[in-house]
């Protein structure tokens, strides 16, 4: 399961700029080899169960803040996995 604490573990931020204030979500930043990460959790206040957790992460290509396509990551150690591949 990935979740907060594995995006805090990799390094990732809270980055307020990205929150959104309709859903009350927290976005995350990382700043890794020169790209820019943002992520998100997906769990209980979008309606998933606790058990599943989930992280949707992608690379930031536009204008600071637009991603290329979120990448859905559910096992143990796919926000790292795909960090590395891009």
């Amino acid at each position: 399961m990935q979740n907060e604490k594995t995006l805090i573990e990799l390094g990732f931020k809270q980055y307020p700029k990205w929150d959104s204030e309709q859903t009350d979500t927290k976005d995350y930043r990382l700043d890794y080899k020169g790209l820019i990460f943002r992520a998100h959790v997906w769990n209980e206040k979008q309606g998933f169960p606790n058990e599943k957790q989930f992280v949707s992460m992608g690379l930031v290509v536009k204008d600071g803040h637009l991603v290329d396509r979120y990448r859905d990551c559910c096992s143990y150690g796919s926000v790292k996995r795909n960090i590395e591949k891009i």
